[in-house]
């Protein structure tokens, strides 16, 4: 019987191990490095401990938040369940491309807006945008949780991938957790010494290795197995992946594109947006997501379809060649294959191999560090609100150590595919979405209990959903979602209208808008105290002291729509374009292969007709594939609209101020944290200056207006005199109708004078 594993445990199992612990070795001395940068922040930078342990100092450049944030989001579940799933499920998991593409959207689209607020109001856990906003304890709960939950799924995931896809490289029982339990150890010690600083640094390096033994690994097959244009439908050995999807995987194309939007909001994404040091590297973030699932995911799929006739075709000679084709990892059978070559190709299999360890240990060090600080800077910290940021960041150390323990527990014993857990946590993450998007976008602030109250009730329906609906059209991440935002407006819409506070939020919104300058003029009473409402520092007070949390950190007033609205002025945002959005929609929608299900019929394995093929692939596989590399191209707008720094209008400051609860915080301001929620004092005091003055240069403007005005009139005034004088003067004939002008303070006895003496005086 063919066991590839066998073959690289016999024949090339040296090169592995000799590669696997120059790899981690690299590693290590990356983390060390992280761990003197980080040393380095808190010793001479103004950050604070806790800043420089959870955000890296707020100092990743370009380079760093590219390598980052591809290594950290081209997961484990890239690099080894791409291909495993494209194995079992044929071309269909191509999804996972389009819907990386949907991602990149979302994030290019918020990351200027969160990141905007961040700066002014020093945002650094993954949940104060939505403390600050809606400072409500219910609301921040539901979403920690949330938070917590699908990232643990996900690093569990990754975890998962390590005892399925090495064991057997390294010739250990299928079920032996040594091996987990080292390279998570491995993980802890390096996010330890060095936070995200090391994290960070490692992923570049990681990111690295990923992209080259994708590459390689795809061109060795290519060239000696003749890629996609050499396979035939009537001998490929999965002959039902050329088969037009079923009805339920075409829904599910655009159901898992739309969920995966909600990645965005994973704290690993809200750490790199607050982490980077400029909006240069949050753009090239987003260049990292555009170019990523070509590189990585798309790889996969070639790998895993290909892996079906690879492995087929090494089993003709096996006694049992149906078992021989369903290896327990066809990720590691493929690279066995590879490997029993020689050469080149087993220098690329054993480079895939620690591509596929980078991309594992990339995804668990950023999730564990991202689930490591909502737990300390959200929970712990806000018990012991008197602790030093030092204090706290060992106590989130601690807490990583936890963490990690509890992951592997639930990675060792789980017994099912990686694809399934990985799906489990993109439905909860989604039920906070709404919070987010109507924090970011809203124009009236919505109560928290509004949105809380379906969110929290959302997550455990999703819960039950997937534990007990199966074959379901409609995926319950995508129902449950979209029911969470039909009762969030029918909470909302209903509490306006029982407070009778629905005409002042609808004139306050409508005053919001720039096009609405007649509105703005004409706004009520009652408008006027709804908007001061919102600014003030609790915009709900009538709620239980149990549900308000402390702000004071934040700023002296309240984050509401109108101060967002009011630091992003002069920042193009495509995605607040309705019009682009719903291209947008469209777009993504229009990748889906809308056709007939499972044609052409199969009978005792044969086709009943040959099924359209375009150069050795699917006809609908293809056409869903240039569709979406043209499609992919919409990003570029959303991408490019990013600024390389916010817009600074001096003559706007100069002619009538600024806000200065909108000022960006200087360096000095963001750190020097000596409490939980102690208010920031360098800041009040340079907003207290900054309001002072803009009082003096609006009113100093105006009265140079008044002063203005009052000499035009003078000076028409005394020119239209002179012009009236002269005709009258010189210009006895049109005399007359001067006169009939009556001009204000002209002498009539001069008329009488000048017609009596002619037309001298």
């Amino acid at each position: 019987m063919f066991d590839a594993e066998g073959r690289l445990e016999q024949q090339r199992n040296v090169g592995l191990m000799v590669a696997v612990p120059i790899f981690l070795l690299i590693n290590a001395l990356f983390a060390y490095v992280g761990g003197r940068m980080m040393s380095k922040l808190e010793h001479k930078s103004s950050e604070d401990v806790l800043t420089a342990h959870y955000l890296g100092g707020r100092s990743f450049g370009p380079i760093v938040s590219m390598g980052t944030m591809f290594a950290s989001v081209f997961s484990g579940f890239a690099v080894i369940g791409v291909p495993d799933s494209s194995y079992t499920g044929g071309w269909i998991t191509f999804i996972w491309v389009v819907s990386s593409q949907f991602i990149t959207t979302v994030y290019s689209g918020i990351a200027p807006r969160l990141r905007k607020a961040s700066i002014v109001r020093n945002h650094q856990s993954p949940a104060d945008f939505v403390t600050d906003m809606f400072q409500s304890q219910f609301l921040r709960y539901t979403v920690i949780i949330s938070q917590f939950i699908s990232q643990f799924i996900w690093m569990t995931s990754n975890v998962l991938s390590i005892k399925m896809a090495f064991n057997g490289a390294f010739k250990l029982p299928t079920d032996s957790p040594w091996l987990a339990v080292g390279v998570v150890s491995l993980i802890v010690v390096s996010e330890w010494v060095g936070g995200l600083s090391a994290v960070a640094l490692t992923d570049t390096v990681q990111g690295a290795i990923m992209i080259l033994g994708s590459i390689a690994v795809a061109c060795v097959i290519k060239v000696h197995y003749g890629g996609w244009t050499a396979l035939d439908p009537e001998t490929f050995y999965r002959p039902e992946f050329y088969q037009t999807p079923s009805r339920q995987q075409q829904w599910y194309w655009w159901q898992i594109a739309f969920l995966s939007g909600s990645m965005v909001f994973y704290p690993i994404f809200l750490q790199r947006i607050y982490a980077a040091r400029d909006l240069k590297s949050i753009k090239a973030a987003g260049w990292a997501l555009f170019i990523g699932p070509w590189l990585a995911m798309f790889c996969g799929v070639f790998v895993g379809t290909m892996g079906v006739q690879m492995i087929g075709d090494a089993c003709q000679s096996s006694s049992n060649p149906a078992e021989c084709r369903n290896p327990a990892s066809p990720f590691t059978t493929i690279l066995g294959i590879l490997m029993s070559i020689g050469g080149f190709p087993e220098a690329a299999a054993i480079i895939f191999y620690c591509s596929a360890l980078a991309a594992i240990m990339s995804t668990v060090d950023s999730v564990l560090i991202s689930m490591s600080q909502i737990v300390t800077s959200d929970i712990l910290y806000p018990l012991r609100p008197k602790s030093t940021p030092r204090q706290i960041a060992w106590m989130g150390r601690a807490v990583s150590v936890v963490i990690a323990a509890l992951t592997l527990v639930l990675a060792l014993s789980w017994k099912g595919s990686i694809i399934l857990l990985f799906e489990l946590g993109l439905p909860i993450s989604m039920q906070t979405v709404p919070a987010f998007i109507f924090g970011l976008y809203s124009k009236h602030r919505i109560h928290p209990w509004s949105i809380a109250i379906p969110a929290a009730t959302m997550m455990v329906a999703t819960v039950i959903m997937l534990a007990l609906w199966k074959d379901m059209t409609i995926h319950p991440g995508v129902f449950t979602f979209l029911l969470n935002i039909l009762a969030t407006i029918v909470f909302e819409v209903s509490r306006l209208v029982w407070t009778g506070k629905w005409r002042e939020m609808w004139t306050a919104v409508r005053a919001q808008s720039k096009e609405e300058e007649e509105v703005t003029k004409m706004m009520t009473t009652a408008a006027d105290e709804e908007e001061e409402d919102l600014s003030s520092q609790d915009p709900f007070p009538d709620r239980p002291q149990w549900d308000k949390p402390k702000v004071k950190r934040f700023g002296e007033t309240s984050l509401s729509p109108k101060l967002l609205d009011e630091m992003m002025k002069g920042v193009n945002e495509p995605i607040r374009d309705y019009s682009y959005m719903m291209f947008v929609i469209l777009a993504f929608t229009i990748t889906t292969p809308i056709v007939a299900e499972l044609r052409p019929s199969i009978m005792d394995g044969v086709f009943v007709e040959l099924p359209p093929v375009v150069r050795g692939l699917p006809a609908w596989f293809f056409k869903a594939m240039i569709i979406t590399f043209i499609i992919n191209f919409v990003n570029i707008p959303v991408i490019v609209s990013i600024p390389d720094e916010f817009p600074y209008n001096e003559e706007e400051l100069l002619r009538s101020g600024i806000d200065a609860d909108a000022v960006e915080l200087e360096p000095d301001e963001k750190g020097g944290r000596t409490g939980y929620d102690e208010p920031n004092q360098k800041a009040i005091v340079r907003r207290q200056s900054i309001r002072e003055e803009t009082r003096r240069i609006k009113k100093a403007n105006a009265d140079a207006k008044k002063a203005f005005e009052e000499a035009r009139a003078n000076h028409l005034s005394a020119t239209e005199a002179a012009t009236n004088l002269t005709l009258l003067v010189k210009s006895p004939s049109k005399r007359n109708s001067v006169v009939e002008k009556d001009v204000d303070g002209f002498d009539e006895n001069l008329v009488v004078k000048v017609e009596k003496e002619g037309e001298s005086v």
